[in-house]
């Protein structure tokens, strides 16, 4: 057994980086009751409280500790989340793991290669969960529609296409480390690592081949891109394409991917925060919008030890899904007899490999955007940064 298991609910959780991605971590906790916060980690204590306050009550915020440091925590929680800026993700990450503590770690897991299999290498070490804030994998119906791909449900997967139109203006970019190759990537990294780790999952394979093009169109003052795209294809012989930019319009978020299949096609969508699942040409038997929706209806309105409002925070909110797997692992950890963790929707291995995929696309695009093979060597998958094409009018 892990020595963090043996659980007493609620669970106490700590909580490094509280900016807009922080928050959502806040109303998960709230919303679930499966944790209590305990810690919070920000260079702005004041701040940090009164953001507590709002979300969770005067109540909860004054049994919360408020540090300045890692250095400074004495007593560490059993869960930890990191919702900080991307270059300080290993080192909040190490320091949880070296002192047995199971992590929500949002993407991506670290910058560098070496970094994520250290992280990985640790947290099997000391028999630690660590679940990836990989939010597409946690949305509405994903999880039965990629069981079905994987099962042939609509014939072998031909082809994946995803394009990520996250647009993001000059204010967003303000913040110093944004967009630059030490703390953050562009828009591959930060924004197009979701398309990425929902491309690999939904394959069912693993990619051995990728090339990529990065450039610059609006966010011309940035180190790295503001658009990418790439294209490989899978062990399986599936093939894909992923396009992330950060220069489209920023009111108009959207989000798709297009599946081929011998039998069929399937198109996801989330526009303005609106999902959207179109299957056409299906064989027979196979599952249509409807089965999906049903399934959906049924998950929500099913009797649980969780509330209605819960069920339903769990099925519209990522972030409350997220919570609610690291909920599970911990309670199937509090009943096993086996030394083997179970694994999270999005685990430590989803992590890497995710990172893995962005960080060969970036060294296509730095090599004359010539195909680089998979696995990468992690002592030689640095330095990756390179200088996008700019294209001005």
């Amino acid at each position: 057994m892990s020595k963090t298991a043996d659980f007493t609910f609620p669970i106490s959780c700590g909580l490094i980086g509280l900016g807009r991605v922080g928050i959502k971590h806040l109303r998960a906790i709230k919303s679930l009751k499966t944790f209590r916060l305990v810690l919070v980690i920000t260079r702005r204590p004041e701040r940090a409280k009164a953001i507590v306050t709002r979300v969770l009550g005067s109540v909860a915020a004054e049994k919360v500790e408020f540090l300045t440091s890692i250095e400074a925590i004495k007593t560490w929680p059993r869960i930890f989340a990191i919702a900080t800026p991307s270059g300080e993700h290993y080192f909040a990450a190490k320091a949880a793991l070296i002192n047995h503590c199971h992590l929500i770690l949002e993407k991506p897991m670290a910058l560098k290669l070496a970094e994520c299999r250290e992280l990985c290498e640790l947290a099997k070490q000391n028999q630690c969960h660590i679940v990836m804030c990989h939010i597409y994998r946690y949305f509405p119906l994903m999880a039965d529609l990629q069981q079905n791909i994987v099962a042939e449900k609509y014939g072998r997967l031909l082809h994946i296409n995803c394009q990520l139109a996250w647009g993001h203006d000059a204010a967003y970019y303000r913040q110093a480390w944004r967009g630059t190759w030490q703390n953050d990537g562009g828009a591959l990294m930060n924004q197009g690592i979701h398309a990425c780790d929902l491309a690999v999952w939904l394959s069912g394979s693993r990619p051995v081949s990728v090339q990529a093009y990065t450039s610059k169109f609006v966010h011309t003052d940035l180190e790295a891109e503001d658009t990418a795209c790439m294209q490989g294809h899978c062990l399986n012989g599936t093939t894909f394409q992923i396009w992330s930019s950060t220069a489209t319009n920023p009111k108009a978020p959207t989000a798709q991917i297009n599946l081929y299949f011998t039998h069929g096609e399937i198109s996801v969508s989330l526009k303005n925060g609106r999902p959207w699942l179109k299957i056409t040409g299906t064989a027979n038997g196979a599952p249509k919008r409807r089965n999906y929706v049903g399934a959906l209806i049924k998950k929500v309105l099913s009797p649980s030890k969780c509330k209605f409002k819960e069920r339903l925070g769990i099925v519209l909110h990522p972030h409350q899904g997220i919570y609610a797997d690291m909920a599970d692992l911990c309670r199937e950890d509090n009943g096993a007899a086996a030394q083997v963790l179970q694994q999270a929707i999005a685990g430590d291995k989803d992590g890497y490999n995710a990172v893995e995929l962005v960080i060969a696309a970036y060294l296509s695009s730095r090599n004359h955007n010539l195909p680089v093979a998979l696995p990468l060597d992690p002592a030689a998958a640095e330095p990756y940064n390179n200088e996008p094409t700019v294209y001005n009018k």
